[in-house]
Order: structure tokens, then C-alpha cells, then sequence
């Protein structure tokens, strides 16, 4: 018995060959992209750059004051509270602005951000970010420096521990994109000594 061809079936054989052809290239095409995209993945360094602050945040700490105060005033002034636990070694420039926490000092010098910990110790440098996203650097001055930045002095070079002690008992609130770390300095009471200048 012998099979009719219909312009119907050739039709359709045609169109299923079409098709079959059609996803094969498809198929073809698409193992080419992955590869190209494999090929372009580069692992992820260990320290990733991370860009800086935002141009805005910047331009409102280089116009912010130096704030005098206690601890806790400055705290109420700038509208913080303490981080998260889950925060923990979070940068500052990644967390919402309202918080404090504790770093060390030579992350001020860091060009990834500088991250924060729930709990500091006396060698610690507290770190606010205000509501307003400005952020502060806490620290203590000898009286005579800390009424000369009260006037805000370009170019001041002052000394000041993360923790206060007898001498360095003056809190001050000093915006990080002020300060131009000139040299950081471990004392033997455990305490830190931060030598500045103000931009």
C-alpha cells in the first residue's frame, strides 16, 4: 500500500524541520554565551575595591562643624543608637545613617570603608553616622585643643586618644572627611593616640 503525500504532510515535515533546525541553533548560541560569560567572571578579590562615600555625604562633612559635648550629648545630638549584633563588621558607608558602633583606629585609613563592631574597648574609636548620614569620629582632646577646633582651624594638627584619660578628657565629634590622619600610636595603657590635621 502505497503512502499519499498531501501538500498537507509536506508542509508539516518541512515546518518540523525548520523547528528542529531552529532550536538547534538556539541551543548552539546560547552554550556560546555562557562560555563567553565564564570566561569573564574573575574571582572576587579578597578585599573587592569599594567605591568611596557618596560625593553628597562628602560634601556635607567637608561643611559640618567640630561638636563638643559629652559622649552621651553628642549620641542625642546626632540621633544614634548602637548597631545591630547583626551589623557586626558591617562598613559604615553600607548601614543606614541613625547608628553608632566601635572601629579601629587604622580603618580610618582603609579605602574599602571603615567597619564598625557593636563593642569596642579603650583602643577603639567610636563612629557615628547621623541621621543625616555625616559621620563623626569620637574622640579625646586636651582642653586647649579642643577650644581651638571648636573654631574650626584649617590646617590644626592636634592629638587625641580613642579613650579618655586624665589629660584627653574632652570629648570631641570631629566629620571623617575632615580629618587627615598624619600617624596613629599604641600606648602602653592600651589606650590609642591619633596625631590629626583638619582639613
Amino acid at each position: 500500500m502505497h503512502r499519499v503525500f498531501t501538500p498537507f504532510h509536506l508542509s508539516a515535515q518541512i515546518l518540523g524541520t525548520a523547528s528542529t533546525l531552529l532550536f538547534a541553533v538556539w541551543l548552539d548560541t546560547m552554550r556560546s554565551l555562557l562560555q563567553g560569560l565564564r570566561q569573564r567572571v574573575q574571582p572576587e578579590a579578597k578585599f573587592p575595591q569599594r567605591p568611596p562615600p557618596k560625593e553628597r555625604t562628602i560634601a556635607l562633612e567637608r561643611r559640618a562643624a567640630i561638636e563638643m559635648g559629652t559622649v552621651a550629648e553628642l549620641r542625642e545630638r546626632h540621633q544614634v543608637v548602637l548597631m545591630s549584633p547583626l551589623h557586626e563588621e558591617r562598613m559604615i558607608e553600607d548601614l543606614a545613617g541613625g547608628i553608632y558602633g566601635f572601629t579601629a583606629t587604622w580603618n580610618l585609613r582603609s579605602p574599602w570603608g571603615i567597619p564598625l563592631s557593636y563593642q569596642g574597648d579603650m583602643a577603639d574609636l567610636e563612629i557615628h553616622k547621623a541621621k543625616s548620614g555625616v559621620r563623626y569620629v569620637i574622640a579625646f582632646a586636651l582642653r586647649s585643643d579642643a577650644e581651638k577646633l571648636f573654631q574650626d582651624p584649617l590646617g590644626f594638627e592636634f592629638t587625641v586618644m580613642a579613650g579618655p584619660d586624665q589629660e584627653f578628657a574632652w570629648p570631641v565629634a570631629i566629620p571623617v572627611a575632615r580629618l587627615k590622619i598624619i600617624k596613629t600610636r599604641p600606648m602602653d595603657d592600651g589606650n590609642s593616640a591619633i596625631d590629626f590635621s583638619i582639613r
